[in-house]
């Protein structure tokens, strides 16, 4: 089981120490736990996922193994939006260009272009069909928001 939250806060109500610096300090949010909970009280100790971000509307988990999430025929999913009270959606986070596809879809990815940052930083630029603002299912920001929370690196989003 690998979750923002260790095991013994994953099945209990109250957050250790570490756990509770983590979320003071923003390494995680309110959502990782409350997700972590869920998944361990659905899936056990097969529960597993890196982030959980909230939307408007929605939540969105980033895993590594998505099928185990949705669970067969949805099952999983159906569950921990019935938890969460929210719609939940599942991402992979194989890679940047995959991650931001399916917040983008479906609307068009132009293409991701790597940033070289003063001072060695690195970012990316994803350009996304002009026509395609409608498509959106999110505002740019959010998805720019929640594309940096879930890779950990600095992405811009501009319309093209």
């Amino acid at each position: 089981m690998a979750l923002p939250i260790c095991d013994r806060c994953a099945k209990s109500s109250v957050l250790c120490g570490s756990c509770e610096s983590k979320l003071a300090a923003g390494r995680i949010n309110v959502f990782d736990v409350e997700a972590s909970r869920a998944l361990t009280g659905i899936l056990g100790d097969e529960a597993d996922f890196t982030h959980a971000i909230d939307t408007e509307d929605q939540v969105i988990i980033v895993a590594k193994d998505v099928g185990r999430i949705i669970g067969k025929g949805g099952a999983n999913i159906r569950a921990l939006s019935e938890r969460l009270g929210k719609k939940v959606k599942v991402i992979g986070q194989d890679s940047l260009k995959e991650m931001a596809q399916a917040l983008i879809a479906p609307a068009r990815i132009v293409g991701i272009n790597t940033l070289l940052r003063p001072g060695g930083g690195r970012g990316y630029r994803i350009r996304v069909e002009k026509e395609d603002k409608s498509r959106l299912r999110m505002g740019v920001e959010d998805i720019r928001r929640l594309i940096n929370a879930a890779s950990d690196c600095e992405v811009e989003i501009r319309l093209d």
